[in-house]
């Protein structure tokens, strides 16, 4: 069983982020720019306190955001 307390689903496994509210991140196309890869970092930064090892998870596109990076 599960409940929602301050927009957040609590059950026996833990605090859940509440799929409705990640479902613009899930959907995302291919980022191309990397201003656009820029954004969507900013956009998870409240979602990495649901999710273990975000930091290793999330590398390769933060890697990406870097300015040595050229892009075509």
């Amino acid at each position: 069983t599960s409940s929602t307390l301050l927009d957040h689903i609590v059950c026996e496994e833990g605090l859940l982020v509440d799929p409705i509210k990640i479902k613009a991140i899930i959907s995302l196309l291919r980022l191309k720019k990397k201003k656009k890869k820029h954004e969507f970092m900013d956009s998870t930064n409240y979602q990495q306190l649901f999710i273990c090892n975000f930091v290793n998870i999330s590398q390769p596109l933060t890697n990406l955001t870097k300015s040595c990076i050229k892009y075509a």
